[in-house]
């Protein structure tokens, strides 16, 4: 912008339109770290909600099995602390959800050159591993929410990944209930344009997507 005005008439102001900030910064972009893997949805892909510094952003982490790897489960995407132990949580609940161990699987957050901390992706990744192993997509929608042992969905921060929904143009969102609750009392709900929908427990979204009535 400082360029610009120097190519103007000083004495002329030189309003700034979201035209002008386009020229500026170049074709349309979208913020953030985002990177939605495989363009159409597939058995195995669950899109994550994050945020990075204060910019919300949209991942896919992919699940796939692989019979002919060692060791059992391998995860890339530099996944570390809370992340992992929030990965081996939803392994532990798709063990007990399915009733079976786990085939050779390997879990991988996109974007593989950004750091991945934080508990706020355990729903997500439950939601790609019972995808994987049950060969069913799950559509054009997103998940945010730390999982626990017992399969409960817990509070995470919301309000930058509903903007990054937003902004990718997705259906559906699904956050823990306990932010919806929130949302709703600051009335808020109407601000995002996207679709969200509440879970306290992943029983509900076992037989959303993929008919099963097990908790």
């Amino acid at each position: 912008l400082v360029r610009m005005i120097k190519k103007n008439d000083r004495q002329k102001d030189l309003q700034i339109t979201q035209e002008t900030i386009r020229d500026v910064l170049g074709s349309k972009r979208t913020l953030g770290m985002n990177d939605k893997g495989n363009k159409e949805a597939v058995p195995g892909q669950a899109m994550a909600l994050a945020v990075r510094g204060s910019i919300g952003s949209c991942i896919a982490i992919q699940c796939v099995e692989d019979p002919y790897q060692d060791p059992k489960i391998e995860v890339s995407g530099l996944m570390m602390g809370s992340c992992l132990e929030s990965l081996s949580d939803a392994m532990s609940y798709v063990r007990r959800t399915l009733k079976h161990e786990l085939p050779n699987l390997h879990i991988s957050f996109r974007d593989p050159s950004i750091e991945k901390d934080g508990a706020s992706a355990g729903l997500a990744m439950y939601m790609a591993i019972m995808s994987c192993l049950l060969k069913k997509d799950l559509g054009d929608c997103a998940f945010t929410g730390t999982i626990d042992a017992f399969g409960n969905i817990g509070l995470v921060g919301v309000s930058e990944k509903l903007s990054a929904a937003e902004r990718e143009n997705l259906n559906r969102v699904y956050i823990p209930q306990e932010n919806y609750d929130q949302l709703k009392e600051d009335d808020l709900l109407d601000r995002y344009q996207v679709e969200i929908v509440p879970v306290s427990h992943v029983s509900q979204l076992n037989k959303e997507f993929f008919g099963l009535e097990v908790s």
